[in-house]
């Protein structure tokens, strides 16, 4: 229960790994806010939190987090919780392409989902934090945003932005108490990844290349969300961890097969 009593924040909480984050933030005590741009996604994710841990553990709210107005909302819902110490921004999109193959439109579009409203969303939470005397902000970013990926331009850059992201707040915002850190997925079984891992060629070869020999789930990343949350790591900031069963540890593995 190293959560018991605090209030968390989880965009994109209706499926994958903002929904196993949620569960386990909870089971660690915690009230979680569950925004996701999809309400019936948001309102199931809160239903599962409530059939496991009781009525009143989680707040579902509707959200796109490229809307201002959304991000106000997940405020004032947090607020009406009576508190906010946990920030996940976890919401994202992927995109498959190279630089000349993209259209800007869609190249704008992966930015503002993937690393612009990680900063509109800090812009309204770290007030917060501050007249709270500290919280803890983690931003889920992505293995690729450590190393470049063949034909993903878009989606890379985005998450090497929520890498850097990370590391400023974190230089800018110690001195209130407030950790910053991001986590950094490889290959984790979600809908986000489902194209990927239905083809057994594929499937097989992400094992193959991944030193733990196995496919990551949403419930790896949210054991280590829930321990960035906690107050054992509270003399961690600035850190962006892979949770990849080890992929990055080598080179170009992620290329795919050859």
């Amino acid at each position: 229960m190293r959560l018991e009593s605090k209030v968390a924040m989880v965009t994109g909480g209706g499926s994958g790994i903002g929904r196993a984050i949620c569960l386990r933030f909870a089971a660690e005590g915690a009230r979680v806010v569950v925004g996701d741009i999809e309400e019936e996604t948001a309102a199931a994710t809160a239903e599962a939190v409530a059939a496991e841990h009781g009525p009143g553990r989680a707040l579902p709210v509707a959200c796109d987090v490229t809307k201002g107005s959304d991000l106000d909302k997940l405020v004032e819902a947090a607020r009406a919780l009576g508190r906010l110490d946990v920030v996940v921004h976890n919401a994202g999109m992927s995109d498959m392409g190279s630089v000349g193959d993209i259209e800007y439109e869609k190249w704008l579009t992966v930015m503002d989902v993937n690393l612009n409203s990680h900063v509109m969303l800090s812009q309204r939470v770290l007030p917060v934090l501050i007249g709270q005397g500290g919280g803890r902000m983690i931003h889920v970013a992505s293995a690729m945003g450590l190393m470049a990926h063949k034909m993903s331009a878009a989606y890379s850059v985005s998450k090497a932005g929520v890498v850097q992201l990370v590391k400023q707040m974190a230089l800018d915002y110690g001195e209130e108490n407030i950790t910053v850190n991001a986590i950094c997925p490889g290959i984790i079984h979600t809908r986000m990844t489902g194209f990927v891992l239905l083809d057994e060629e594929m499937k097989e070869f992400y094992e193959s290349v991944t030193p733990l020999k196995r496919i990551g789930t949403p419930e790896d990343v949210a054991a280590v969300a829930a321990f960035l949350a906690s107050d054992d790591a509270s003399f961690i900031t600035g850190a962006a961890i892979p949770v990849d069963g080890g992929v990055i540890a080598g080179t170009d593995v992620l290329l795919g097969p050859r």
